[in-house]
């Protein structure tokens, strides 16, 4: 609950809010727009200052900020003043928009959580090290710790758990319509042996006749893309809507996604078309 000053008492704000040290402001790499940071320097950061990120301060709509006060619970009549502002990040998973949040000194509310930057490569180095530290000041508590990428990855594990899973039915679909497209190609060479016969006896080259052969298959391709790219583009648009921040549909992934479904066509009916456009012109006409 934040009433903001110069709003009425039945005016309030719900906002997110977190507690952190002047340390850990730094260590997660937040970066402060306006004003500064939290100092162990001065002590009265610890019972009347508070930060909050961007989006708060263009809510409010105050020209100047900093030094304003924020009233929180309905028996605040003192306020915290702001001496701070953060730039926006990302607290959330980015499927929701960035909201409000202000952040308290941690002082004002113990955390429960400790985090540490690591140098690369002396990750075990960092972990062995830490867990000896927190022996010597918690030798009855269990050391647990994570890493934030991880924690990071389980805020989108549906999404590549669904990445996963499309991939292996769009491998399976591909493979179906290649055994498909080679099955058809052939049997369409087979039942026009003769017609081959009767073009390369007229003066038809191979290549002509691997043409002709490849150009029916690659015309229900293409009419196959046709219809494919409005589906696509419905249900690429649909999964993106989850997401608050995310990229704009362009053609460019449905061209590149129709040249590689040619190509494979293509390659998938060759083979089939070269050996029946190199066959005897003499046993082609012999063919029933």
């Amino acid at each position: 609950r934040v009433r903001p000053e110069g709003v009425s008492d039945e005016d309030i704000w719900i906002w997110s809010a977190l507690s952190l040290s002047s340390e850990a402001v730094l260590t997660l790499g937040m970066q402060i727009a306006q004003g500064r940071n939290f100092s162990r320097e001065m002590p009265t950061d610890t019972v009347d200052a508070v930060l909050m990120n961007e989006t708060a301060a263009s809510k409010l709509g105050w020209k100047e900020p900093l030094n304003r006060r924020l009233y929180f619970g309905p028996n605040d009549s003192v306020g915290t003043r702001v001496i701070g502002i953060v730039k926006d990040f990302h607290f959330a998973a980015m499927h929701q928009n960035i909201e409000p949040v202000v952040i308290f000194p941690i002082a004002s509310a113990p955390g429960n959580l400790l985090a540490a930057r690591v140098q690369p490569g002396r990750i075990s180095e960092a972990v062995q090290t830490a867990e000896n530290v927190w022996q010597k000041i918690f030798p009855n508590y269990p050391y647990t710790y994570t890493f934030l990428d991880a924690e990071f990855e389980k805020l989108y594990r549906r999404d590549l758990n669904t990445s996963a899973i499309v991939n292996v039915f769009s491998g399976l679909a591909i493979l179906i319509a290649c055994l498909g497209l080679f099955g058809l190609a052939s049997h369409a060479t087979m039942q026009r042996t003769k017609e081959i016969g009767v073009r390369k006896v007229l003066g038809a080259s191979t290549s002509v006749i691997v043409r002709l052969l490849v150009a029916d298959f690659v015309r229900w391709v293409v009419l196959a893309n046709l219809v494919a790219w409005p589906l696509a583009w419905y249900v690429s648009s649909k999964w993106l809507q989850n997401f608050a921040y995310r990229i704009n549909m362009d053609l460019l992934p449905l061209l590149a996604a129709s040249l590689i479904a040619l190509t494979i066509a293509v390659l998938t009916v060759f083979s089939q078309s070269l050996r029946a456009a190199l066959i005897n012109p003499a046993k082609a006409l012999r063919y029933e």
